[in-house]
């Protein structure tokens, strides 16, 4: 092989670098423009771009019934007492007392197959009352038995003839033997043949008629003092107990009027607060409240009543959501009816009643369909 001169030596050796400094340049510049042209595309130009118009939203004026939820349920209780009677030992019931009302002059239970009558007065019978007895208890006596019809005489006070022969009348009128036979039983005569009562055949109590609140004794019970049954005394009561710190507890002021259903929502009557008082629990203070019973109110003893603040519990009516209810500086209400073409006419309405998220609309001349208004956003025009 021939050899080369110096010179094509030099010139080869700067041709090799040439290339080597493209090929460089290749291997470095191609990954960096496929890069940047990589971000370039990834990052689209930002357009701005406007914001499309908030649309007004709207809802037609419907029909329907409405329904107010109770402020609070109350209970209804009575105060009871206890009808006692007084026996010289032990006797065995055998006509036990029975519910209902009593009335003056009913035989109310039988004790040793003798009567217990109830008679009205405030003064007790415990002791016997016998012919030529005087005071007080002979009068109240006296007096019942003029109530009944069997006493025609002068209310002295005294237990004579015209007394005795009333007594015995009341018994035969009840179907009893007249307590004329001498013996140690209840309402004997005395060996005189002057009559002789005992306290356990007459009960007095101040009030009647009264209602049964519960019979305490039973046939074949024996017993000796104590109480035949249960009565109530005064009137009807509406009860409850709620937590002060509750929502509508700082309404509850004597003389509150409500307005109370019963649970099937069958109006009742109403009652007025009377009475409030406290109590503490374990988590809060609780406030007792009682509640009066309004003229013909109807209610039984241990009902559940649910009381509302207003008369009205529920109606049928034009109604508007309650979002599309909006108030002048003056605090009068409107709507803003939609006419189209963006342009809402104010509308002026009286509310009624408000629940489940709609309002009653009441003298209003605006018709079932009438679309309104409910958000304030997007509106262009408002005509008076």
């Amino acid at each position: 092989m021939p050899e080369r001169s110096a010179e094509s030596l030099g010139s080869w050796a700067r041709q090799g670098r040439r290339r080597f400094a493209y090929a460089l340049i290749l291997l470095i510049g191609l990954p960096a423009g496929a890069f940047l042209l990589g971000q370039r595309l990834a990052k689209p130009p930002v357009v701005e771009v406007a914001a499309p118009p908030i649309p007004v939203v709207t809802a037609p004026l419907v029909v329907r019934t409405l329904e107010v939820a109770p402020a609070w349920t109350l209970r209804v209780e009575r105060t009871s007492a206890s009808l006692a009677v007084h026996l010289n030992g032990e006797g065995v019931v055998t006509e036990a007392p029975v519910a209902g009302t009593l009335q003056e002059g009913q035989v109310i239970a039988t004790i040793g197959d003798r009567p217990v009558f109830v008679l009205r007065g405030e003064l007790p019978l415990i002791a016997d009352v016998g012919q030529s007895a005087r005071g007080s208890l002979v009068h109240q006596l006296q007096e019942s038995l003029a109530r009944l019809g069997l006493y025609e005489g002068d209310l002295d006070g005294v237990f004579g003839p015209r007394t005795a022969r009333a007594v015995k009348d009341l018994y035969l009128q009840a179907g009893f033997d007249a307590p004329e036979a001498a013996s140690p039983e209840l309402g004997t005569t005395t060996s005189s043949g002057s009559l002789v009562l005992d306290p356990a055949e007459l009960v007095f109590l101040p009030q009647l008629p009264v209602d049964v609140a519960s019979v305490v004794v039973h046939r074949g019970d024996v017993i000796s003092d104590g109480p035949l049954l249960d009565y109530y005394v005064g009137p009807l009561a509406l009860v409850m107990e709620v937590d002060s710190s509750t929502p509508k507890a700082n309404l509850l002021v004597p003389g509150l009027q409500v307005w109370l259903a019963s649970a099937s929502g069958v109006q009742v009557g109403s009652a007025t607060l009377t009475e409030l008082g406290e109590a503490e629990s374990e988590d809060a203070a609780v406030i007792i409240a009682e509640f009066a019973l309004d003229g013909t109110t109807s209610v039984d003893v241990g009902a559940r009543v649910d009381a509302y603040l207003d008369p009205e519990t529920q109606a049928t009516s034009l109604a508007a959501p309650i979002t599309a209810v909006r108030y002048e500086e003056d605090g009068t209400p409107y709507v803003l009816v939609a006419n189209g073409a963006g342009v809402y006419t104010k509308a002026d309405v009286q509310l009624g009643l408000s629940s489940q998220g709609f309002v009653a609309l009441e003298d209003t001349p605006l018709a079932e369909g009438t679309e309104v208004v409910v958000g304030d956003f997007g509106i262009d025009q408002v005509t008076p």
